[in-house]
């Protein structure tokens, strides 16, 4: 992993983690592709979790991606919105 990737992925998360109701968030590099991160988090509130996106510091990330990217496949992300077992 590049270094400036490294930085950039460092201040994502501790930025993220200061965010309210937001219980965890953890980037970890695939084992098998190099370079490739996988972003897993979890919020209390799902209206927090809807408003990520419009965050600075997200945004900031975001657009940085083309910067940080080897070019070997663009940015992806996907989310699912599970009910928490006291939701249910």
């Amino acid at each position: 992993m590049a270094p400036k990737t490294s930085v950039r992925i460092v201040e994502l998360v501790r930025e993220v983690r200061s965010e309210p109701s937001c219980v965890t968030f953890t980037a970890y590099e695939a084992g098998d592709v190099p370079g490739r991160f996988y972003l897993y988090e979890v919020y209390t509130e799902a209206a927090t979790f809807a408003a990520r996106p419009r965050a600075k510091h997200v945004h900031r990330f975001i657009s940085a991606i083309p910067t940080l990217s080897t070019g070997a496949r663009a940015a992806s992300s996907s989310s699912t919105n599970s009910p928490s077992p006291s939701s249910s």
